[in-house]
């Protein structure tokens, strides 16, 4: 493996643009405030999201930058519990109920 800064720093890019559009799309919100705790998440995500990129073969931009975006469903999906049957029917919780980011984020700062 060898480091290529490009890479990494396309896969932090990829990493924060979906953090980058959540905080555009809440930014009408008058309550929305600054915290610390967000700044280092985004900042773990902004190395992952690099070291993902390098250490996987992305050989162009395009793909250095598509591993960073897909990081957070990468980190989603391996810190998911098994999702167990919905009450009373056979068919399996979506993803979004069984996992939240808030639950989460409440236990990686537990």
């Amino acid at each position: 493996m060898t480091w290529n800064w490009m890479i990494f720093l396309l896969g932090a890019a990829g990493a924060l643009a979906p953090e980058i559009v959540r905080l555009y799309k809440l930014r009408a919100r008058a309550r929305l405030r600054f915290r610390p705790v967000h700044a280092v998440v985004s900042l773990v995500f902004l190395g992952l999201g690099g070291l993902v990129a390098v250490i996987f073969p992305a050989d162009t931009p395009f793909q250095a930058f598509y591993l960073g975006v897909s990081l957070p469903t990468l980190i989603s999906a391996l810190a998911a519990k098994p999702v167990a049957a919905a009450p009373g029917t056979d068919r399996p919780r979506r993803l979004e109920e069984a996992v939240g980011l808030r639950a989460y984020l409440g236990a990686l700062f537990a």
